[in-house]
């Protein structure tokens, strides 16, 4: 999980110490800043590491500047959702870390059990290749013992060889 702490606290404080009159002008510079961090995390491209989700955690590490931020204008949101980016701020930090590791708990659950259904199917494929060998071994068996037994069949035809004078070195 990529956790980037992005706040422009100069910004911030211009719009909290501006005069009245001030603060509008403010308020726009501490948001447009806010714009452009989220647009460098962006081109960072973390997601490309396959075992990190695809967004990034841009930790807000004061509050009222995550307040200030996403309370004022909803388009941060936008733009930072868009963006991959999943603004935190110390109260949200730890519930979005929980929440993460809960939906990787879940994938890795999702993953073993695809692989215990590939598994699975695999041994049925086995055991029914094994039982069709076992079913053939014992119709040849079934052939066999006929020729065995069956009319005109091998044991009655030796006895026969036997009683015309036919000397065997091995009994039957």
């Amino acid at each position: 999980i990529f956790i980037d702490a992005k706040t422009s606290i100069s910004s911030r404080e211009k719009y909290v110490n501006a005069p009245e009159e001030e603060k509008t002008d403010c308020l726009k510079a501490f948001i447009d800043s806010t714009k452009s961090h989220i647009s460098g995390l962006a081109k960072r491209d973390y997601s490309n590491n396959e075992k990190s989700p695809d967004y990034v955690l841009m930790f807000i590490p004061i509050e009222s500047c995550y307040s200030l931020m996403f309370c004022e204008n909803n388009s941060l949101w936008e733009l930072a959702w868009k963006n991959k980016i999943m603004p935190v701020s110390p109260s949200t930090l730890l519930a979005a870390l929980k929440i993460i590791n809960a939906f990787h708990t879940v994938d890795k659950q999702n993953k073993n059990a695809i692989e215990i259904s590939r598994l699975c199917v695999k041994s049925l494929d086995k055991f029914a290749e094994m039982l069709k060998d076992i079913l053939d071994s014992r119709k040849k068996i079934d052939s066999a013992l006929t020729k065995l037994r069956g009319k005109d069949n091998i044991i009655t035809n030796i006895e026969k060889l036997k009683e015309l004078g036919i000397k065997m070195n091995k009994d039957i």
